[in-house]
């Protein structure tokens, strides 16, 4: 298993075994794919009573588009996804983790499910997003939030 380095990224993606849609070269790195934060941000519906953990259903989940900015409140949590849908082949999987840079803000990229797995087709990447600062933050749309990191198995 190794890590795919910028160049071999981007010759996966011109043969069409990566797809990245919408897809900008800049955003390929030495050895990873920065993705963009999308205009959708989720939040989880209220409920009278304690939602059950084993039947997760994604219908709790209220989306809600902005047209180019997100103000995120002190310890405020909403779940975010990527502009990009990915697709993977099957002998290549992925991990996204969140960039550095935004953490100095107080912000938390919080991926749970970060492993992608190969055969992935069309998918939007999520990701919950907390301020753990005591200021709000403006969150852009386009902004580069998080990074893909792809590895040939």
């Amino acid at each position: 298993m190794s890590i795919l380095k910028g160049e071999e990224i981007k010759r996966e993606i011109e043969e069409g075994r990566i797809k990245i849609e919408p897809y900008f070269p800049e955003n390929i790195k030495d050895a990873s794919v920065e993705l963009l934060l999308s205009n959708e941000f989720g939040k989880l519906k209220e409920f009278p009573c304690p939602i059950n953990s084993k039947d997760v259903d994604y219908r709790i989940i209220t989306w809600e588009k902005v047209d180019n900015v997100y103000q995120l409140s002190p310890r405020e949590n909403i779940i975010g996804k990527t502009k990009e849908k990915i697709t993977l082949p099957e002998d290549i999987a992925g991990w996204i983790t969140g960039r550095g840079k935004v953490t100095i803000l107080g912000l938390n990229i919080h991926i749970t499910t970060g492993f992608i797995q190969p055969n992935t087709r069309d998918e939007e990447l999520f990701f919950l997003i907390t301020n753990f600062g005591n200021t709000p933050i403006s969150l852009f749309t386009d902004s580069k939030i998080c990074q893909l990191i792809l590895f040939r198995l």
